[in-house]
């Protein structure tokens, strides 16, 4: 009998086709993402909507759909909650996901 070759799947980073919701939440987790927020939120500490103080940082192209733009400075915009949660809400929406 021939012996069996185990198969590993090649950890490849998500893509576009194939950012999962894992890999989005592993990526939110990691001290990379945090170490980059928190800069960026310290650079335009105001919410680029309201200009009130902002404490969360928005990716003007969504992750899940632009994975290769995660850490670019140029796809992030600061936000208060408020109005990141109005933003992300109708996202969704337009997306169909509410």
């Amino acid at each position: 009998m021939p012996q069996r070759i185990p198969y590993f799947k090649p950890k490849v980073p998500p893509t576009t086709a194939n950012a999962g919701r894992a890999a989005i939440i592993k990526f939110r987790n990691s001290k990379a993402w945090r170490s980059l927020s928190q800069f960026h939120l310290r650079e335009f500490p105001l919410c680029a909507i309201c200009k009130e103080p902002a404490n969360q940082t928005h990716h003007l192209k969504p992750v899940a759909e632009h994975w290769d733009l995660r850490f670019d400075p140029e796809n992030l915009s600061s936000r208060c909650q408020s109005c990141h949660s109005k933003e992300t809400m109708a996202e969704n929406r337009a997306k169909g996901n509410l």
